[in-house]
């Protein structure tokens, strides 16, 4: 599945004014498809601990995916599973006047998988 800390990147861009996203790129970001009945199928793995503010940014992404208003007709949680991630530990440098990583170590971090139908308007 796709990376949880670009995914991170992409939504801090998205609020600190970043190069936008194309629908294109949401779309794989997503994984979305096209259902039978011309509506949409979506999916995302993010941290257990995100799965609440989730919710908003697939509606915004799916509004841009839409170029429109989209409207999503169902979401499901998947069960809580352990994903390998890097936790990297950076340490400010009065020397150099910057962060500097002074670790980095994989960690099993609880994610879940989300998974959308939406619509087009």
């Amino acid at each position: 599945m796709k990376n949880p800390f670009l995914l991170t990147i992409f939504f801090l861009c998205g609020l600190s004014g970043c190069s936008e996203t194309s629908p294109e790129q949401l779309k794989e970001i997503y994984s979305v498809s096209r259902s039978s009945d011309g509506g949409y199928t979506a999916s995302i793995e993010v941290r257990a601990n995100h799965a609440a503010q989730q919710d908003k940014f697939s509606q915004n992404a799916f509004n841009e995916i839409c170029t429109g208003q989209a409207t999503i007709t169902s979401r499901s949680v998947s069960a809580p599973f352990d994903k390998q991630t890097t936790y990297t530990q950076k340490t400010w440098n009065p020397a150099i006047g910057q962060l500097v990583q002074t670790a980095s170590f994989p960690v099993n971090t609880p994610h879940v998988r989300m998974t959308y139908r939406f619509e087009c308007a």
